[in-house]
């Protein structure tokens, strides 16, 4: 196990499987600063390594992301801080789903809980997502219009990209519905979010049915992989740098700045308080 970093766990295997764990369980792994940048190196040291050649991420404890750590948001500061703030935090989250989606490696998100927010953003520009049907927790859900966001990191364009084409009316719900509590991992199966799922009567645990996944990937044609990755997400990265990159700055800037989503975060950071005190 590698300790260079302090919010995520990076170790890889002989087999060539890299394992990527996002490691602030006590929040959710919800992310600050550090997490982020960590995520950003971590994911360019996995890429130029002749010797890694499968990445699993995922979270320590019950959740995968719950995205960003609302306790970041000073409610105090002025509009300028403000866009210094989303300036910085969208920098990173593009940055992450820019590096999944240029890998040219098989990148593998092993939900272990809730996906939310950026966190869900994430496991969305992965090339697989696998899940363990025992969880029957609503674990998947964007939460940003619960809060006043709007969907970021890419969001708008990867969501539609994974649901099935038959149920593209969900997206919408997803993404505009306030009161949307998310859906589990067995619904988010059949809409075609979720690659696979694992259930107890396989035999084994749920970390070996995804390095079992995985490693199929290990043994496959680096070459091949890589040039139809590129293949099947070079239009998609030109809408999100071109279009939906620059638009998320300046609709989330604004969001930011907003009443209504002050408000949901002292709400929020009130409950938590409560919590705490329990």
């Amino acid at each position: 196990m590698d300790k260079e970093y302090t919010h995520i766990l990076y170790e890889t295997t002989d087999d060539g499987i890299t394992t990527i764990t996002l490691n602030r369980p006590e929040v959710r792994n919800a992310f600050n600063d550090k997490m982020r940048t960590e995520l950003v190196l971590a994911l360019y040291r996995f890429a130029h390594a002749e010797d890694e050649k499968v990445l699993i991420l995922t979270g320590a404890g019950r959740a995968f992301s719950t995205g960003e750590d609302l306790r970041n948001i000073d409610l105090g500061a002025s509009n300028q801080e403000m866009r210094k703030f989303a300036e910085e935090v969208l920098r990173d989250y593009h940055n992450i789903v820019r590096a999944l989606l240029l890998i040219g490696k098989p990148i593998v998100a092993m939900l272990n809980g809730a996906a939310a927010g950026a966190g869900l953003s994430i496991s969305l520009a992965c090339d697989f997502r696998l899940a363990d049907y025992g969880w029957e927790h609503k674990n998947i859900f964007p939460a940003f219009a619960s809060m006043g966001l709007i969907p970021d990191s890419g969001m708008v364009l990867t969501l539609p990209r994974c649901i099935s084409s038959g149920f593209n009316q969900h997206v919408r719900t997803w993404l505009y519905d306030p009161n949307f509590k998310g859906v589990t991992f067995e619904e988010a199966f059949g809409l075609g979010v979720i690659d696979r799922v694992y259930n107890s009567t396989m035999g084994y645990n749920f970390p070996t049915f995804v390095r079992n996944y995985a490693g199929r990937f290990a043994k496959a044609s680096p070459l091949a992989f890589s040039s139809t990755k590129t293949s099947l997400n070079e239009l998609l990265m030109r809408e999100l740098n071109e279009r939906v990159f620059p638009w998320e700055l300046r609709a989330q800037t604004a969001c930011l700045q907003s009443d209504y989503f002050k408000e949901k975060v002292r709400a929020f950071l009130e409950k938590q308080k409560v919590r705490e005190v329990k």
